[in-house]
């Protein structure tokens, strides 16, 4: 478990909350960094959803990261791993909890729950 970012060529900042397979190290991360304003919700207006395989130990890997929020002017994404859809434990729970908590109205029965493996899904606000 561990948070980093990352500053691209092109000035994008990326926040990294890395927790595989412990989605609720995941939430705790996120919230302390929405109290702590690091992350401020309402400057994110779209979030991708999509849990392709189980992560590996490859904290570079995106296909690791299973959501990834981007902010209104396309400077800041956040991504985020311990997730998971398609099916009812606390890694699917833990991704609706995210998107809540990011200011996302989101049907989970449809829009997590519902969401097959592989299948990706975008949410705006």
């Amino acid at each position: 478990m561990s948070c980093f970012t990352k500053s691209r060529d092109d000035g994008t900042r990326v926040i990294f909350i890395w927790a595989p397979k412990d989605a609720n190290a995941a939430l705790s991360m996120l919230d302390k960094h929405i109290r702590y304003n690091l992350v401020t919700p309402k400057m994110f207006n779209r979030a991708v959803l999509c849990h392709k395989h189980s992560a590996d130990e490859n904290a570079e890997n995106p296909d690791n990261y299973q959501l990834k929020i981007y902010s209104v002017d396309g400077k800041t994404e956040l991504w985020m791993s311990g997730f998971e859809t398609g099916s009812r434990n606390v890694a699917a729970h833990g991704a609706v909890q995210a998107l809540m908590l990011m200011g996302f109205e989101i049907s989970p029965e449809r829009d997590v729950l519902g969401l097959a493996r592989g299948k990706e899904k975008t949410f705006k606000k």
